[in-house]
């Protein structure tokens, strides 16, 4: 699950998502990167690139030894002194970026299934003459 580690100035976003599944999404199903509201608008979407968030989505730029995307950005949350509200403050800055980004980490492992099945079908068709 994606979450926030505040890292003194720092705040490092972090998702369970890791560059194959990201690249293996996007090759296979790109609409399970985003989210779109009842009329069909895209309101967030995950890529990687450049790091950069917004209220419409997180590009993600690094990985860790476990493959797993993260962003670096500046804490928004300037005083340190008393952990407990900056990390109130963080959660309330964060808040909807973070429940958005869980929905598409929930959106890429739905697709899961489904991606597997499409490629093990694919496979079977790709032969070499002869």
């Amino acid at each position: 699950m994606a979450k926030i580690t505040i890292v003194g100035d720092m705040i490092q976003i972090k998702t369970d998502l890791t560059k194959s599944d990201v690249e293996r999404v996007k090759t296979f199903a790109p609409e399970a990167l985003k989210l779109f509201d009842n009329e069909g608008n895209e309101v967030f979407g995950v890529d990687m690139g450049n790091a950069c968030y917004s209220k419409y989505g997180v590009c993600f730029c690094s990985e860790d030894a476990d493959g797993k995307l993260f962003m670096s950005t500046d804490n928004p949350v300037s005083d340190h002194s008393d952990p407990e509200k900056e990390k109130e403050e963080v959660t309330k800055y964060f808040a909807l970026l973070i429940n958005k980004l869980r929905a598409v980490e929930a959106n890429v492992q739905g697709a899961a299934e489904t991606l597997t099945a499409v490629e093990t079908e694919a496979k079977e068709a790709v032969v070499f003459a002869g």
